[in-house]
């Protein structure tokens, strides 16, 4: 976790993607998957959680230890891409 930590520190306050999804990185797939673009924000006191929030109905909650990858591909803004557990069956 120290690792994505230190990699999403510098993204708080700034405009970031996440893709939700569980295929891991395959935007060609159809799979199931999320996307929210918005401000990233840090928990004041629960510094492994952040949220995405582009407005009160339109958000992503996730903690340091979701996150796969954040991307380093210089792009208009970072993409950070988390693992959803798919669902028991």
């Amino acid at each position: 976790m120290a690792d994505i930590a230190s990699e999403l520190a510098p993204l708080v306050g700034e405009e970031v993607t996440v893709c939700a999804n569980a295929d891991g990185i395959n935007r060609q797939s159809f799979g199931t998957q999320l996307s929210v673009v918005g401000t990233l924000e840090q928990h004041p006191r629960m510094t492994d959680r952040y949220r995405v929030v582009q407005s009160s109905g339109t958000f992503a909650y996730f903690a340091a230890d979701d996150v796969w990858l954040v991307n380093p591909a210089p792009t208009k803004c970072p993409t950070i891409i988390f693992v959803v557990v798919p669902a028991p069956e």
